[in-house]
C-alpha cells in the first residue's frame, strides 16, 4: 500500500506510467502533424529520444507495443486513418528552420516523479533473488551450464532496460541502473552462501625474527554437489 494514499503501489505506478505514455503519444502525434500540415523538419540532433520512440506504437490509451508486432500495426492503422479523417487543407506552409524536436518537451517533466516506477523494478528483481537462494535448476542448452536463476534475472533486466528507455533516458534510467548494480550484488551474495562450508587449516613456521602464518582453505563438498557448485 502507498503510505500517503492508501491505494495499491502497483496501481499507481501503472496509472503513471499510462499518463507518461500517454504524453508520449501526444508528442508523437503532434510531431506527425506539424511535419505532414506545416511542412516541419525538426531537428533531432540533441534529441535522441525520437529515434527510440520509432520502435514503439501506442494505442488511444497510451499502452505502448512493438512497431513491428500485431497490435502495434494495427494501432499505427488507427493512428493514420485518424490523422487523414482530422485533416485540415491549408492555404500554405510555414517553413520553420529546423526547431527542436518537441518528443520529451512535456514527457519529461514525469522524471522527477518514476520513482515508484523504479522501486516496482527494484521489487520484482528482489524476489526473482529471494527464490534463487532455494532453486538449484541448471540450465544445460547453452555452451556453459548455468543455474537458470542467472538467466531469468539477466532476462528481466534486459526487458527492464526496453521498458524504461521508452519512457526516460534521464533520471530515471540512472536510478535503474543503481537498482541494477545493488540487486547483483545481492544476486552475488546469494550464490556465495551457496558454497559449502570452508575448512582452514593453519601453520606457522620461523622465519629471522618474524613468524609467517601460511594458510590453507578446503572445502567440503556435499554428496551430488560438485555441479552445482561449478556453476
Amino acid at each position: 500500500k502507498d503510505p500517503e494514499t492508501g491505494g495499491s503501489t502497483e496501481k499507481n505506478v501503472s496509472a503513471l506510467v499510462q499518463a507518461l505514455q500517454k504524453t508520449r503519444l501526444f508528442e508523437k502525434e503532434m510531431t506527425a502533424r506539424l511535419k505532414r500540415e506545416y511542412g516541419v523538419n525538426f531537428d533531432t540532433a540533441a534529441n535522441n529520444q525520437d529515434d527510440d520512440d520509432e520502435s514503439m506504437e501506442y494505442d488511444e490509451l497510451g499502452n505502448q507495443f512493438s512497431r513491428k508486432s500485431a497490435k502495434g500495426i494495427r494501432a499505427r492503422i488507427a493512428r493514420e486513418k485518424a490523422n487523414v479523417s482530422e485533416k485540415v487543407v491549408l492555404r500554405g506552409k510555414v517553413e520553420i528552420e529546423k526547431p527542436q524536436s518537441i518528443i520529451g518537451i512535456a514527457s519529461s517533466v514525469f522524471d522527477p516523479y518514476l520513482e515508484p516506477y523504479v522501486s516496482l523494478e527494484q521489487q520484482n528483481m528482489s524476489q526473482q533473488i529471494a527464490k534463487a537462494g532455494k532453486d538449484n535448476s541448471v540450465a544445460s542448452r547453452g555452451e556453459h551450464p548455468v543455474f537458470t536463476s542467472s538467466t531469468d534475472l539477466f532476462v528481466y533486466m534486459k526487458n527492464s532496460i526496453t521498458r524504461c528507455t521508452v519512457l526516460s533516458r534521464g533520471e530515471t534510467f540512472f536510478m535503474l541502473y543503481q537498482v541494477f548494480k545493488k540487486s547483483l550484488e545481492n544476486y552475488a551474495n546469494v550464490m556465495f552462501q551457496k558454497l559449502p562450508t570452508s575448512v582452514s587449516t593453519a601453520a606457522s613456521f620461523a622465519f629471522g625474527a618474524s613468524n609467517i602464518i601460511s594458510s590453507s582453505v578446503q572445502y567440503r563438498i556435499p554428496d551430488d554437489e560438485e555441479q552445482n557448485i561449478c556453476h
